[in-house]
């Protein structure tokens, strides 16, 4: 049932597009990424790249957890590929919510500049 499982993840991993994305995805979340940290003054930026480097760690155990049932397969390499680049995707419009949110919104450290 495993290796079912596993054969089904690599081709649906290839129909939708997942496989190489990881680097678009990882471009594209360090170009928003850099964008907040511009807005930033020193103390806050210390704070998301503090948070940044966790989100990192998180990410990577995070992924080797969900790639668990593919140990040891030849599919192994795509589904930590395919979760980091779902990862980077989810990272990037958390990190867009940033540079949208207005000032006044108390749970925004910078808001967007008219």
């Amino acid at each position: 049932m495993k290796k079912i499982r596993v054969l089904l993840a690599i081709g649906v991993f290839a129909v939708s597009g997942v496989c190489g994305d990881y680097e678009v995805a990882d471009k594209e979340l360090n170009r928003v990424y850099s964008l907040v940290k511009a807005r930033l003054d020193g103390g806050g930026a210390k704070k998301l790249t503090n948070a940044q480097r966790a989100w990192i760690s998180f990410r990577d155990l995070h992924c080797d957890f969900q790639a668990l049932g593919s140990e040891g397969a030849s599919a192994h390499s795509i589904v930590i590929e395919a979760c980091m680049t779902d990862m980077a995707k989810k990272r990037t419009n958390e990190l867009k919510w940033f540079l949208t949110c207005e000032e006044g919104d108390l749970s925004c450290p910078t808001f967007a500049s008219d």
